[in-house]
């Protein structure tokens, strides 16, 4: 029994040394590989896919001359390398940096540029392979320039009977700032703040956009993307409402005769309606809208176009019309005109300034076109006519003027002078009997 056990000792110790010769063995066999790999086998291929490229071009030619990349804004490339089986250990995908050579590039532009690869760790790289080698980049200069804000309300409507004109809506602030690559600001023209929400307005509002629109000199729409910087990024837009209303038109006429028949007149008018809107509730809409016409200027076949704008403005009243002008024409049917020669001395001075001056008419004869019913026209003659110079509010201050004559017929009270522009010579002598400085003026014949 004793000796069984002995043996039995004997055998347990003689595994135990077994097994640490076995493994002082596997350690000196794996030694020994290692060491002969790395004799036969130096180095060890690498490969990575999806490593980030660094587009940003701080510290490099292109950004020491205000170049940024504009596109692409990411990128990324596959890389392969080699390195000694003693660095494998410290390779690691973020150790891994790529970046674009942006060596000797002064000029903005699309250019292909190439890949450059570098490892964080001061890995010695060989044999690397970027795929794709290359990648195109866009370069610009970022600006920044000032643009006035337009209005742009699409989809905005009025309550019936109101009415509102994007020319006088107020935009707040009044301009913008926009930053964005050279050869895109170089192509903005116009700025738009744009609301496109449906509303129907009813008085002033005060409506806030935060969307705008940038065109062309063409009108062209610019796409907007993350390189197109707006500041304020919002506009607050005031859109005055105003009452509106549709009215017929008449004429005024200006210094007619008195006693004349204006309702002799017939006029025809295109359109012969007008849409006006009052910009406050003080100002009264007239219907119909006179046009003011100086009678003297009504000859056969008068058709003139009216600026509306000319009439309305001053008024506090707007055209929503959609038209600046309308003609007016006079109905001729019936009329005839005629040529009359009136004497001088048949034409008097009245509302003489109270200045110790004598006002003589040094014009012999004026010849005046007349207009009328046909039947009266005929039979007309010059005694039929009266001729007036009203020097009320005239500048006398010249020793001899010209000045307008009034002419009106005294005998029918739908006949006028159809001349614009009628005037004699007056001279204003002292009336103690001395001229100012010519003590004798000619004679003058004045032809309309």
């Amino acid at each position: 029994m004793t000796l069984f056990n002995s043996n039995k000792k004997r055998s347990k110790n003689e595994a135990k040394s077994n097994l640490v010769l076995f493994i002082i063995a596997l350690i000196c066999a794996i030694a020994g590989w290692f060491i002969i790999s790395m004799k036969i086998y130096p180095s060890v291929s690498v490969s990575f896919a999806n490593i980030p490229v660094e587009l940003d071009t701080n510290g490099t030619d292109a950004g020491a001359n205000g170049l940024q990349p504009i596109t692409p804004k990411q990128a990324t490339v596959r890389v392969s390398f080699d390195c000694t089986r003693t660095d494998y250990a410290k390779i690691r995908r973020d150790t891994i940096v790529a970046s674009i050579d942006y060596s000797g590039i002064v000029n903005g532009g699309t250019k292909e540029l190439t890949v450059k690869v570098k490892n964080t760790k001061g890995v010695t790289m060989s044999h690397v392979h970027v795929v794709p080698s290359t990648i195109s980049v866009d370069l610009d200069k970022f600006e920044t320039n000032t643009f006035v804000v337009k209005p742009s309300l699409p989809k905005i409507t009025t309550a019936e009977g109101m009415a509102y004109d994007e020319t006088e809506v107020i935009c707040d602030p009044v301009e913008v700032k926009i930053k964005a690559p050279s050869r895109t600001l170089a192509k903005i023209a116009e700025c738009y703040a744009v609301y496109d929400k449906q509303d129907t307005l009813d008085r002033e509002t005060i409506i806030n956009s935060d969307k705008f629109r940038l065109l062309t000199e063409n009108g062209a729409e610019i796409v907007q993307d993350e390189n197109i910087k707006i500041e304020p990024s919002s506009v607050s837009m005031t859109i005055p409402v105003f009452t509106q209303k549709t009215v017929k038109l008449g004429v005024n006429l200006i210094k007619p005769p008195q006693n004349f028949d204006q309702d002799c007149l017939h006029f025809v008018f295109t359109p012969d309606t007008v849409t006006i809107a009052a910009k406050n509730a003080d100002s009264n809409i007239p219907d119909p809208l006179q046009i003011p016409i100086n009678l003297s200027s009504l000859d056969i076949g008068y058709s003139f176009d009216y600026d509306l704008d000319k009439l309305l403005a001053p008024n506090n009243l707007k055209n929503v019309s959609g038209i600046d002008k309308v003609n007016i024409s006079l109905v001729s049917d019936g009329l005839a005109s005629k040529e009359l020669t009136l004497n001088g001395d048949d034409i008097s001075i009245i509302n003489k300034p109270n200045d110790n001056n004598e006002y003589t008419n040094l014009t012999d004869q004026l010849t005046v076109k007349i207009v009328g019913p046909e039947d009266i026209i005929n039979d007309i003659t010059a005694k039929d006519l009266s001729a007036a110079v009203d020097l009320l509010g005239a500048d006398t201050s010249k020793e001899q003027f010209k000045y307008n004559v009034n002419v009106s017929c005294k005998t029918h009270n739908n006949v006028w002078a159809a001349e614009k522009d009628l005037k004699v010579t007056i001279l204003k002598t002292s009336k103690d009997g001395s001229t100012t400085k010519n003590t004798s003026s000619p004679t003058v014949t004045t032809t309309y």
